[in-house]
């Protein structure tokens, strides 16, 4: 996946499921929930380099307007610590994904909310100024989920075109105990 000349990534583990708490925690899980979520589909992937594992996917929201509102609420409440998105392990010494401290990002790209979160495979935190984790969130929200899945879907017309607000954020959370 996203080889362009580059190695690629390693999927290790993909879900889709209708409970869109399975990929977030706390208020966030919440939000989620009270603004309709039916879907989210995720992966867990390996870096080239193999010094990253990461969860990215996608929330399926009723409508644009819901997708933003989710969108606006997600750095309040990483910031106040209270939610995060979830990795989801894939076996193989991956199970860090799901507690380690972890750079994250999103994006809304018509009625969906993109997201994507890095954590070192060694469970070491990732500065804030990570090039390489700032590449994979790159690779994974930007050029994966939004360019190629999502404009997939737009080409069929299931998906709404993205507006001047659709820009993506990105933040850390904090590891789990």
């Amino acid at each position: 996946m996203l080889t362009d000349g580059k190695p690629a990534y390693r999927v290790l583990k993909t879900q889709a499921s209708t409970k869109c708490q399975v990929a977030a925690t706390g208020e966030i899980a919440d939000l989620l929930v009270r603004l309709g979520c039916n879907q989210v589909v995720r992966g867990t992937l390996r870096s080239p380099d193999g010094d990253h594992l990461i969860t990215a996917g996608l929330f399926n929201l009723t409508d644009v307007a819901t997708a933003q509102r989710v969108r606006d609420r997600i750095r309040p409440l990483l910031d106040a610590r209270q939610g995060r998105f979830r990795g989801m392990a894939a076996g193989d010494d991956t199970e860090v994904v799901e507690k380690a401290a972890a750079r994250v990002a999103w994006q809304v790209r018509g009625h969906y909310v993109a997201y994507c979160l890095v954590t070192r495979a060694d469970g070491e935190r990732i500065p804030s100024d990570d090039a390489a984790a700032r590449e994979i969130m790159y690779d994974m929200v930007e050029l994966h989920l939004n360019r190629a899945v999502l404009d997939r879907r737009a080409a069929a017309g299931t998906a709404g075109q993205p507006d001047a607000e659709s820009a993506g954020d990105s933040a850390g959370q904090r590891g789990t105990d």
